[in-house]
């Protein structure tokens, strides 16, 4: 995963929080909690020790 990609999930995982805040229904629909599922474990993956491949 290259860093602007990280950047990227990063920033979407932020907006996700932000519309929790102040659209709840909105942010408790199927689609937002599959994005916001995928980012964090997207991200989760990438910090983990063991996946990182050397360059």
């Amino acid at each position: 995963m290259t860093s602007g990609r990280k950047m990227l999930l990063e920033t979407l995982v932020g907006h996700f929080a932000l519309l929790e805040v102040a659209h709840p229904r909105k942010a408790l629909t199927p689609v937002a909690r599959k994005a916001r599922r995928y980012a964090k474990l997207t991200l989760k993956q990438w910090e983990s020790p063991g996946r990182r491949i050397a360059a």
